[in-house]
């Protein structure tokens, strides 16, 4: 959301992250931690959507949960897959005993990670189509041996042109890649 109840959220979310996030290494069992608080505090209809994961650099493992944010897209560089690193899960804070489910992957040197907002993939054209994920990976697999700075600003760019310019959302793009 955005204005004044969407800053206070995430204002709260970054202190629970603060207390609970640097003790808990199940991004599982956090998530439940965090929609136990966020229950408690907020109000009917307010929530987050959120993507948590942690490296494990000596295994070179990525243990993640969503909750209901898009899917970050993991690109393999021995195979060029484009892998939505999607689990189920439900907003946090909404209901009380939601559940989150954790998976885990394995990482390769010059794998690379995609996040991303709903805005980049709700972008529409004059049709009023979405950007969507589907052309999302296509292009993020097209531009799989670029740097990481030319590949965002790239799929940022043909948002914006998808839009013709009208963005209605905000636009946030990051990558890391496995060294």
């Amino acid at each position: 959301g955005h204005g004044v109840a969407a800053a206070l959220i995430s204002s709260m979310l970054k202190v629970f992250f603060s207390l609970y996030g640097k003790d808990v290494l199940s991004p599982e069992l956090l998530y439940e931690i965090l929609n136990d608080e966020f229950y408690t505090y907020l109000n009917s209809g307010e929530y987050f959507t959120s993507f948590y994961g942690i490296y494990f650099e000596e295994e070179k493992k990525f243990v993640y949960t969503n909750a209901n944010h898009p899917s970050p897209l993991l690109l393999k560089v021995d195979s060029g897959e484009i892998i939505p690193l999607n689990t189920e899960g439900f907003f946090v804070g909404v209901f009380k005993d939601t559940i989150f489910e954790e998976k885990e992957v394995y990482l390769e040197t010059g794998d690379r990670i995609l996040f991303y907002t709903d805005g980049v993939t709700e972008a529409k054209d004059e049709n009023l189509e979405n950007f969507g994920e589907e052309r999302l990976m296509t292009l993020y697999k097209q531009l799989a041996k670029e740097d990481i700075s030319t590949a965002i600003r790239q799929i940022k760019e043909a948002v914006v042109s998808f839009a013709h310019g009208k963005i209605e959302d905000d636009i946030t793009l990051a990558i890391i890649e496995i060294k």
